[in-house]
């Protein structure tokens, strides 16, 4: 009886600890972080793409989170330039890092059945970058 009442004592608490592990880690709308991201590539071709990488969690992030809400400081456009400068290359774009605040907030989702990205009409919560600087 004793074996029973230990092993259920631990298991109620090894069960609060993973609760609140997963609470602790739940996503609030409007919660911002200050982030260091590295380019990983861009390319542009029918669609250009770009990737950075958070320098400490190692997450990704892309154009899914840049919207029109994005302030870039023209830094998105100066990497293009760079990219067509360069041959069409990132070689001299990849490791530079960038400052950015992003925003766990509502977006829109996205349709990419043509040339250009159209909005569905429906929305999605998401990490998403609401400004960037170098």
């Amino acid at each position: 009886m004793k074996n029973f009442k230990r092993i259920t004592g631990l298991t109620l608490i090894s069960m609060l600890m993973l609760f609140s592990v997963s609470v602790s880690q739940a996503q609030t709308l409007g919660t911002k972080k200050v982030v260091t991201l590295k380019l990983e590539y861009y390319e542009c071709g029918d669609l250009c793409s770009i990737e950075f990488k958070d320098v400490s969690s190692g997450k990704v992030y892309s154009f899914e989170n840049i919207d029109d809400k994005t302030k870039d400081n023209g830094i998105v456009a100066g990497i293009q330039g760079a990219y067509y400068d360069n041959g069409e290359s990132d070689s001299k774009l990849k490791g530079k890092t960038y400052k950015a605040v992003i925003e766990y907030r509502k977006t829109d989702i996205m349709s990419y059945d043509g040339e250009f990205p159209r909005k569905t009409g429906k929305k999605k919560s998401q990490w998403m970058i609401n400004t960037l600087s170098k």
